[in-house]
């Protein structure tokens, strides 16, 4: 299996691009934009906060064609459901950490736990688990 159609090279290409506009973007608004009219458009302050946040979201979008490639219909459906339910068992625990009101510390774990489930469902859903041969038989 050869590795360079599995990486989505033009979402990775536009997401180093627009990173790297993202340090020229706020000398270049505080060169061009009055003071004034930058603390009062909120347009004008967020082009640096979009110009990072969408490599990011661009970044993750070509992880998860990466992974559905290289994982395309390979997992047995007894392993795609269990992992399916680790995630969502993380995400529920994630939840009621957040949620009770006795300890801070479990709300700060809660958090992260409830992330990385979110995130490492997101991927999961996108992959295809292995099918099952028909019998032609009969």
């Amino acid at each position: 299996m050869k590795i360079r159609p599995l990486i989505p090279l033009k979402l990775l290409i536009t997401a180093v691009v627009l990173f790297a506009l993202s340090f020229a973007a706020r000398p270049a608004l505080e060169a061009l934009v009055p003071d004034l009219q930058t603390s009062s458009d909120v347009l004008i302050i967020a082009i640096p906060f979009l110009l990072i946040f969408v490599p990011i979201i661009l970044g993750y979008m070509s992880l998860i064609v990466f992974i559905s490639k290289l994982l395309h219909q390979r997992i047995p459906e007894q392993v795609y459901k269990f992992v399916e339910y680790v995630f969502i068992a993380g995400i529920v625990a994630g939840i009621l950490c957040m949620f009770q009101p006795w300890v801070f510390a479990l709300f700060r774990v809660g958090f992260f736990v409830l992330f990385g489930a979110l995130l490492g469902f997101m991927i999961w859903s996108h992959l295809a688990m292995k099918q099952r041969r028909r019998d032609t038989n009969g």
